[in-house]
């Protein structure tokens, strides 16, 4: 089946990328241009940052887990002051 989005049909039937949604959305003068060029980085950019952005936030969290739980070194509360854990 198909829905209308702007004047563009779009397939319900397979699962499209955010990337084919956003630029469905976009005015096609801009995706057909250079500036559809610049459009489709920048949707590249912020998708690849929504994948690192929370694996450095589970990385730094795992660290300070890892230095209150395991080293005991003192180097979150050095960080934190006393922690009530």
């Amino acid at each position: 089946s198909k829905r209308q989005i702007g004047k563009r049909p779009v397939m319900l039937s397979s699962t499209p990328s955010r990337r084919t949604i956003l630029c469905q959305r976009a005015p096609a003068k801009w995706v057909n241009s250079s500036r559809g060029t610049i459009v489709k980085a920048m949707i590249g950019l912020h998708e690849l940052a929504l994948t690192i952005v929370p694996l450095l936030l589970l990385t730094h969290f795992a660290g300070a887990l890892w230095h209150k739980i395991v080293r005991r070194d003192g180097v979150l509360e050095s960080m934190t002051g006393r922690l009530p854990i």
